[in-house]
């Protein structure tokens, strides 16, 4: 389906006259004062160059990290900054160098975060949404591109983006002698088992808010998933679950006691809704 676009309602030619010399109250551009002459002061020239560069130093903020063709099958990028998923700042200089796109095809040109590099691919965008910057699709046939930079601009992904559902942190229960086993799972926004592996920190605590970390309570990583580095010895880790989101933990306790499994996002993990809480309770 192609684009269509209606002109917008605009003002009366009256309504327009009366503007004259006055200010646009949200851009604070101002119109044109009516019955300049080249002779006046300002002289009609100096008005409309006063006007047209208080447009432009507004379309140099829009046109940051826009696309521009520069030569056959060759585009360029505007420097542009942006955030990463680590809370980092990004900033993409390189506005001269050409990227190469490939004839005859679909090209989705794109900022790969962790090189900071324009790249581009005839295959869509890539699968994990927090490792670029969506820039451009442009079509190509076998030696030009065919799609003009305004209607190839993709940066509306990112601008109205839905933004995604937490992957929710989902922990188990148990009760009975020590050790005990309980299965960590990661669900993603569908509720279904997340199919990545994913970061996340893992402890046992005397109470339901992590305020006391558990004085004889010890965890460990049972058979799935894997130990990334202990935050606390034995009490606090950081863990890597298996590929679908599952991780088991093994609780041992040489008293009778409740305990509470707390997760908390660490860093390099993705967006986590952590609030649930596992229960586990020792018994003699």
């Amino acid at each position: 389906m192609s684009e269509t676009y209606r002109d917008p309602e605009r003002i009366s030619l009256a309504a327009a006259v009366s503007l004259a010399g006055t200010t646009h109250a949200l851009t604070r551009i101002p119109f044109m004062v009516k019955g300049v002459s080249q002779i006046a002061a300002p002289t009609l020239q100096e008005q409309q160059n006063r006007i047209d560069n208080d447009l432009r130093a507004g379309l140099a903020g829009i046109m940051r990290g826009m696309c521009r063709r520069t030569a056959s099958l060759k585009v360029v990028c505007n420097p542009f900054r942006y955030r990463k998923t680590d809370g980092t700042a990004g900033y993409y200089e390189a506005g001269a160098t050409e990227l190469t796109l490939t004839a005859s095809a679909t090209n989705y040109v794109y900022l790969l975060h962790g090189a900071n590099t324009l790249t581009r691919s005839t295959s869509g965008w890539p699968a994990d949404l927090s490792t670029f910057t969506p820039l451009a699709i442009y079509v190509c046939d076998g030696s030009q591109i065919t799609t003009a930079d305004e209607a190839a601009d993709a940066r509306g992904l990112v601008l109205y983006q839905t933004m995604p559902v937490l992957a929710t942190v989902q922990i188990g229960d148990a009760s009975g002698a020590s050790p005990q086993t309980v299965t960590v799972q990661v669900l993603d926004g569908n509720g279904q088992d997340l199919a990545a592996a994913c970061l996340l920190q893992l402890g046992v605590y005397q109470d339901a808010t992590g305020a006391a970390v558990a004085t004889d309570a010890i965890i460990e990583v049972g058979a799935t998933g894997s130990l990334v580095r202990q935050v606390v010895a034995d009490k606090v880790l950081i863990c890597e679950t298996s590929g679908d989101g599952t991780l088991t933990l093994v609780i041992a306790d040489a008293v009778a006691e409740s305990l509470y499994l707390l997760a908390a996002p660490c860093p390099g993990a993705r967006l986590l809704d952590c609030r649930d809480a596992g229960t586990v309770t020792i018994t003699a």
